[in-house]
């Protein structure tokens, strides 16, 4: 292959493959110019496209192969059972890891092959091919060449976003019914996680949620949160609000009044959090003109634990908290990705979407 300057020649055209994989292993990156730097990323992402769909085929290859006969070159009719293990013990993975990546490879390429060959060739990459396996996988096979033959040819230059608007549009004008399927699927699985990360915090998460569970669940944190941010409390409210998802799962918070709550968790932040950095904003704030510290509670013994409904610890009615002066309202903005988390309850856009535009009535 001649090469022009410091690429070979024709490499933004080269299909994934051996030659391709040669001719990248010859370029050095820090003599290539700006301009045709862009030109080498895209070239590797071919190839890494390339190498995730053969890598998925030759998953798929020892799922059926015969254990029985491990000299013979004879597949099996259909997977057999634990060879997800055999994956795990080779390249040192967990169970769900090896579990999750053989089901995905399998799918691939058995039930998508259309998408299979499309990852191969370089055309998508592998988040777009999982956007396929989350919408198609479960629909009859007839309806899944009919999705991929409207869908994957424009694949190449829309996002994942717009794949899966696409796919779901499609999918929903052909068998409205697919996505209640998929829903009381997910939801009969649904369950709670948690796990320790690396920095000594944990993670608590909670799969299969409904839609309105969800929302009425994150709208009632947030709307505490809120108060006991204006009563006072010095966190930010990202920190408040998990204080309050802690305090409901673990039954502290869970008989207490709203009035009770912000009692309570103001008087743990003065005891346990350490005091926050001033923001940007209040370091540039002229001097003497900082706003006013909100009044605290009474460092009275009071606890979490020791609230009941309609008394506080000493028996006497709930203590009520003049809020503080309301922060400004940017920065009380700084709330959950509510709108992200809900996708359904996003306002519907006028705009008529790209791909729209694009294919036209005809394949609507």
């Amino acid at each position: 292959m001649q090469s022009t300057g410091c690429l070979p020649a024709g490499l933004a055209d080269l299909p994934p493959g051996p030659a391709l994989a040669v001719a990248l292993d010859r370029i050095d990156l820090a003599a290539v110019p700006a301009r045709d730097r862009l030109t080498v990323l895209e070239a590797w992402h071919r190839q890494d496209s390339h190498t995730r769909a053969r890598f998925a085929r030759a998953m798929v290859a020892v799922g059926y192969a015969d254990p029985e006969h491990p000299d013979s070159a004879a597949e099996l009719p259909d997977p057999y059972l634990d060879w997800a293990d055999e994956i795990r013990a080779a390249l040192a993975w967990t169970r769900r890891a090896a579990d999750g990546h053989a089901d995905d490879a399998v799918a691939l390429v058995v039930e998508l092959p259309a998408v299979w060959a499309a990852l191969e060739r370089g055309r998508i990459d592998p988040p777009k091919a999982g956007v396929f396996l989350r919408h198609l996988v479960g629909l009859p096979a007839a309806q899944i060449a009919h999705l991929c033959a409207l869908v994957l040819p424009r694949a190449r230059r829309w996002t994942t976003s717009e794949i899966s608007r696409r796919l779901r549009r499609l999918i929903m004008e052909i068998d409205p019914a697919h996505y209640e399927r998929l829903f009381r699927r997910a939801h009969a699985r649904r369950g709670v996680s948690a796990w320790v990360t690396e920095d000594g915090t944990a993670t608590i998460t909670a799969h299969g949620v409904a839609p309105e569970d969800a929302d009425a669940a994150v709208a009632r944190i947030d709307r505490l949160a809120h108060q006991v941010r204006r009563a006072g409390h010095p966190g930010r409210l990202d920190q408040i609000r998990v204080d309050l998802f802690v305090g409901f799962l673990d039954g502290r918070l869970h008989s207490l009044t709203d009035e009770q709550i912000i009692t309570a968790l103001l008087h743990d932040a003065t005891r346990t959090d350490p005091p926050t950095q001033p923001s940007t904003r209040a370091q540039r704030r002229p001097a003497g003109t900082r706003r006013p510290t909100p009044s605290r509670p009474p460092a009275a013994p009071l606890t979490v634990a020791s609230f009941r409904p309609g008394a506080d610890a000493d028996g006497s009615p709930p203590a009520t908290v003049q809020p503080g002066r309301t922060r400004a309202r940017a920065r009380n903005r700084a709330t959950l990705p509510r709108r992200r988390l809900l996708p359904s309850r996003r306002r519907p856009s006028r705009r008529r979407p790209t791909w729209a535009r694009a294919s036209g009535p005809a394949t609507r």
